[in-house]
């Protein structure tokens, strides 16, 4: 059966305007210039653009999904529980309680359920598309002293992915029966992380350490996904491996139409990234289809990119199906 609907949990990768709906939070998406390529207008979306649930609604059928949090939002074809700056862990970084983290979305979810009449929306057939993890290794662990004095990376990780374990069963209680679990990318490699080995080690290139961090995350990830596949007899699970993907459009930009992918189009500094987007920042792209990073977020063009990967891609990227197939 078709998708009917569509659910996307996680942080600002995915979040299409959660945060623009919660009181005193700092992180939200909506002042200029957000969402100038293709909203004209922002829309708490980090992106000049569209973000990967935009454009795979799109390929599904369905429409742009409002965030949960949208007071008058028609949520029959979904909706978005995603919120900027969230974690796996609800404790690292949120000691003010402000931001929505994973285990917080999942209940938004439950209660959503709850409240509505079975015939309104089919869940077995809806899809689940979960993108979160980055936050957790960044401010949750490099970024963060006590947590690598009580943890090895290693076991920092395996926390992370037993905590997503219970709210993936969570999802799968409530009738979720179609899951897309998604990895994370070389985060190293992206601007702000480059302008921090600058400043920390001075050096240039990538920063190995948050690679290494985001590819043992994948590694526990890949056997969080085998192990659900085998137990949760009655769903299908598919896991999206963006790592090399993206890898290669950094590295090979031309081949996508990109021409700068180590900076910023919208920020200013170094790379860009010393002075965020919007507000203060003096330095807006041009062209930003030419631009791979648009804040330290992928551009609209590399959305899509990454969402037509997601919807047909190969084993490679997206395993043991795309979700074209799913």
């Amino acid at each position: 059966a078709a998708a009917r609907a569509m659910f996307v949990f996680g942080d600002s990768l995915v979040d299409a305007g959660t945060n623009v709906f919660i009181a005193g939070v700092p992180n939200a998406a909506n002042f200029d210039p957000y969402g100038e390529t293709f909203f004209l207008k922002p829309t708490g979306r980090f992106s000049n653009g569209k973000i990967v649930p935009d454009f795979l609604a799109g390929l599904l059928g369905l429409a742009l999904l409002p965030p949960f949090l949208k007071p008058g939002s028609n949520f029959s074809q979904g909706a978005n529980f995603a919120s900027s700056g969230s974690e796996i862990l609800d404790s690292t970084n949120n000691p003010d309680n402000d931001l929505i983290p994973l285990n917080a979305q999942v209940r938004q979810f439950q209660e959503f359920v709850k409240r509505r009449k079975p015939r309104e929306l089919s869940i077995p057939a809806s899809i689940f598309l979960l993108v979160t993890g980055s936050n957790d290794l960044l401010g949750g662990y490099l970024l963060n002293g006590s947590a690598q004095q009580a943890f090895n990376p290693q076991q920092y990780v395996d926390l992370l992915l037993g905590e997503y374990q219970k709210s993936l069963l969570a999802l799968h209680r409530s009738g979720a029966r179609k899951i897309v679990i998604t990895g994370i990318g070389p985060l190293g490699c992206t601007p702000s992380l480059r302008l921090l080995q600058e400043i920390t080690n001075n050096a240039t290139g990538c920063l190995e350490e948050s690679n290494e961090l985001a590819l043992a995350f994948n590694t526990k990830l890949a056997q969080l996904f085998q192990e659900l596949t085998k137990n949760l007899t009655d769903a299908k699970i598919i896991l999206v491996k963006p790592y090399d993907f993206f890898l290669d459009m950094i590295n090979n930009g031309t081949k996508y139409g990109f021409e700068e992918t180590q900076k910023n189009c919208c920020g200013g500094g170094a790379y860009n990234a010393m002075i965020p987007c919007g507000r203060d920042a003096p330095f807006l792209c041009h062209v930003p289809s030419k631009y791979l990073f648009w804040d330290f977020h992928p551009t609209h063009q590399a959305a899509r990119f990454i969402s037509d990967q997601v919807w047909g891609g190969a084993p490679a990227f997206v395993e043991p199906l795309n979700l074209r197939a799913l």
